[in-house]
C-alpha cells in the first residue's frame, strides 16, 4: 500500500513540475515580449528625438549660413577700412 501511495505522490509531483514548468515557459515568453516591445517602442522614441534634433541643427545651421553669407552694411566698408583687401567675409 505504501508503495501505491509512492507512486501516486511521485505522478502527482511529476504533473505538477510539468505545470510549473509550462508556466514558467509562459512566463518567460511573455516577458520576452514585453521587452522586445519596449525595445521598439525605445527605438521608435529615438528615432524621432534624432530627428527633431537633425532639423534643429539644420534650422541652427541654415539660419546662420544665412548671416555669414549676408553681411550687415557696414561689415563690407569696415573690413575693407580695416584689412584692406584681405576681407574674410563670405
Amino acid at each position: 500500500m505504501l508503495e501505491h501511495h509512492g507512486a501516486q505522490e511521485q505522478a502527482r509531483l511529476l504533473a505538477r513540475f510539468k505545470q510549473l514548468r509550462d508556466w514558467q515557459s509562459t512566463q518567460q515568453q511573455l516577458l520576452m515580449q514585453q521587452q522586445q516591445q519596449q525595445l521598439d517602442v525605445f527605438r521608435q522614441e529615438q528615432e524621432r528625438v534624432q530627428q527633431l534634433i537633425s532639423k534643429q541643427r539644420q534650422m541652427q545651421w541654415g539660419v546662420q549660413q544665412q548671416q555669414q553669407q549676408q553681411p550687415k552694411n557696414g561689415e563690407v566698408l569696415a573690413c575693407v577700412v580695416e584689412y584692406g583687401s584681405n576681407c574674410d567675409l563670405p
